[in-house]
């Protein structure tokens, strides 16, 4: 399980900032979407969260991606009802707006691997569906699965469907 877990995170690249004019997918479909976008993340208010937060902070300052960073501090370990919350105070001060909110989720590259993702996307979108009137737009971002080098050249067994394979085909036949 680690290894899938730091090959999704190199694949996602975490633990590095892009370079300044990049924007992830998911900041320019939300840009696309409307003039102001605002990126959210939720804190608890405990000592590891604070922690976090404030490098979360670093770096995107560091990254200075064009958007601004709004922490919302939660007293509970949640994260739907405070982003619903949150909107719903946008709202309030813009009543003429239509607020759309993008959700970032991961689309494992393998079946199996959707066991090993949280579904805090969904969680999101359920507590914005169910206590505001916003658009929700989830966007994934499928992750590949390259096929094992061991396989390719030990006439091994590969799992998936690749270049029109089946699954389970036994490589060379």
């Amino acid at each position: 399980m680690r290894r899938a877990y730091e090959r999704i995170g190199r694949q996602l690249g975490l633990g590095r900032i892009p370079d300044p004019p990049h924007r992830a997918p998911s900041l320019a479909a939300a840009g696309s979407l409307g003039d102001e976008v605002v990126a959210v993340t939720v804190h608890h208010g405990d000592a590891e969260d604070r922690r976090a937060v404030e490098a979360l902070r670093r770096d995107w300052e560091l990254w200075r991606p064009g958007v601004p960073l709004v922490a919302l501090d939660w007293a509970r370990r949640e994260v739907g009802r405070p982003v619903a919350a949150y909107v719903r105070e946008v709202t309030a001060d813009r009543p003429d707006w239509r607020i759309t909110v993008p959700i970032p989720e991961v689309e494992p590259a393998r079946p199996w691997h959707r066991l090993l993702h949280n579904r805090r996307g969904g969680v999101v979108a359920h507590a914005v569906r169910r206590e505001t009137d916003a658009v929700i737009c989830r966007l994934r971002t499928r992750l590949t699965s390259p096929r094992p080098a061991s396989a390719a050249t030990s006439g091994g067994w590969w799992f998936g469907r690749p270049r029109g394979g089946w699954f389970g085909q036994r490589e060379g036949r």
